[in-house]
């Protein structure tokens, strides 16, 4: 599932397992070649992590 949102594209990946986790990516040609099914690498920065409490 990719959604195009004008400067960004969200899409759902699976990561360790989850189905649900979801993916903002900037809007970019080097992004062009997102296809659904295909493997990617997922990173952040440290400035961008936030912790949260597990029983919430």
């Amino acid at each position: 599932e990719l959604i195009y949102l004008g400067d960004h594209i969200r899409t759902r990946a699976c990561v360790c397992g989850n189905n649900e986790f979801v993916v903002k990516i900037a809007n970019s040609s080097s992004h062009a070649s997102l296809k659904t099914g295909a493997q990617i690498r997922v990173g952040w920065g440290v400035e961008d992590c936030r912790a949260l409490d597990a029983t919430d």
